[in-house]
C-alpha cells in the first residue's frame, strides 16, 4: 500500500482526491483470497501506468519485468507504460514517491486515457 499522507501531498489536493474518489467495500474472505492467490494476467483494458522507485524493498524489480512481460504475452504491450523514478531517498523505498511524480505519472495517464498521448517510461 503506498502511503501518500498529507505529509506528501498538499492538503487542498488530498481532500480534493478523497472527496471524489468512488469507495468499495470487500469481504474478509475476497481480501484473504487476493492476498494468497491474486497473480496478474497482463490482460489490459484500457491504459495503465506503473510507478515504482529504483530501489523499492518491498517490490523487488524483478517484478516489474515479470508482470511487463505478462502484459506482452497477452498482446497488451501497447496499453503498459513502466517507470520507474528517484523518488524522495534517491530510489530507495517503497512508495516514496515525491509530490511532483505523482502529480506527473496520474497526469499523463489521463493524457493517454482521454488523448491517446502516451506517456515515456
Amino acid at each position: 500500500m503506498c502511503r501518500t499522507g498529507s505529509t506528501r501531498l498538499p492538503a487542498l489536493t488530498l481532500a480534493l482526491v478523497n472527496a471524489n474518489v468512488q469507495r468499495f467495500a470487500g469481504s474478509p474472505a475476497g481480501r484473504q483470497a487476493l492476498a494468497h492467490n491474486y497473480t496478474p494476467t497482463g490482460d489490459l483494458g484500457i491504459p495503465a501506468l506503473t510507478l515504482s522507485t529504483f530501489r523499492d524493498p518491498v517490490v523487488p524489480g524483478f517484478h516489474r519485468t515479470v508482470y511487463g512481460q505478462e502484459v506482452a504475452a497477452s498482446g497488451n504491450a501497447d496499453r503498459l507504460v513502466q517507470r520507474s523514478v528517484p523518488g524522495l531517498f534517491g530510489g530507495y523505498g517503497h512508495c516514496t514517491f515525491t509530490p511532483e511524480e505523482l502529480t506527473q505519472a496520474f497526469s499523463d495517464l489521463v493524457l493517454w486515457g482521454e488523448f491517446g498521448l502516451k506517456p515515456t517510461p
